[in-house]
This record gives structure tokens, sequence and C-alpha cells, in this order.
């Protein structure tokens, strides 16, 4: 694979794209490549090794340059996903604001306090399960406490109070 080492040498953005494999980044890099040689396209990777193994220096200068915008257009990609990303993001977080807004604006009464309702009720039945599990530890001396179950019922509670994901408390993102 002297082909694989002379490109990685000149172009190693474009030779990582190339072997990565999938049906994209490959193609984008052969087409980086077929554009610094003035081709058309290049068509398989058997015809880029041989591109590549009969290159002049001249050619590999090329390919260099073009392994450059190739990186660059890779980071412009990256950065595009990432915006799109993030306003995805920010689009479901007012979409889920809306909603509790409309929620807690209606005219509706039985709408309106469904919320709190289930916060309540959510936080009485987990303080119902602490005080049950210490009475029966305490009484029987067995241990029959599960965060799960605590964490579980009181879900609602915490989501009316602001908590709406787990990575909200530990950072980590979607």
């Amino acid at each position: 694979m002297d082909w694989l080492k002379k490109l990685k040498d000149y172009a190693p953005d474009i030779a990582m794209a190339v072997i990565s494999g999938g049906a994209t980044l490959p193609q984008l890099a052969m087409k980086a490549v077929a554009d610094a040689i003035g081709k058309s396209e290049i068509k398989s990777q058997g015809e880029l090794v041989d591109i590549i193994s009969g290159a002049s220096p001249e050619t590999m200068l090329a390919i260099k340059k073009a392994n450059n915008d190739f990186a660059i257009e890779m980071k412009r990609l990256e950065l595009d996903w990432q915006k799109a990303k993030l306003t995805d993001n920010q689009q479901e977080h007012h979409t889920t604001q809306e909603t509790i807004r409309n929620g807690d604006n209606s005219t509706d009464a039985a709408v309106r306090m469904i919320r709190p309702e289930m916060a309540k009720i959510s936080w009485t039945a987990t303080v119902a399960y602490c005080i049950g599990c210490f009475g029966v530890r305490a009484i029987t001396g067995v241990d029959m406490f599960d965060i799960a179950i605590a964490t579980i019922l009181s879900s609602p509670a915490w989501a009316y109070l602001g908590l709406r994901t787990s990575d909200k408390i530990w950072g980590k993102s979607k």
C-alpha cells in the first residue's frame, strides 16, 4: 500500500476519508483529488490508486493543497452540523416552554391545574414511600428502599420544578 502511505504523507485528511468507508466521505475525498488534478471525476478507489502511484511531485503538491481545502470544508460541515444541532435544541426548549405556558394560561381550570396536581401527588407518593421504607426497616430491620423507585415516583415533581432531563444535572449533551 505504498500509494496510501504517499497519500497520507501529502494529504492525510483525504487519505483518512478514503479509507473510512461509507458512501459519502470517500466520494467527497476522491472528488477533491479529481478537482486538484483536473479530472472530471474518479470513479473508484482503484483509479485513485493508479493516480497516486504514478503522481509527480507537482501533482502531489496540488493534492496537498486540495487536502487543505478538503480539511477546511470538513470543518465547515462539522460547524454547520453543530449549528443545526444547537438550533434544534433551542427549538425543542422553546416548544417545551410554550407548551407549559399554554397549559398554565389555559382558561380550563382542569388543564391549568393538572401539572401542579401531578407534582403534588408525585411528591406525596415519594415522601410516603421513603417514610414507609424507613418504617419497615425500623420494625423489621429489612431495608427495602430502592433509589430507582424513589426516582420514578419523584420524576413528575422534579419536572414541574424545572428539571426536564438528567443532562441538566451532569452536564451531558444529547
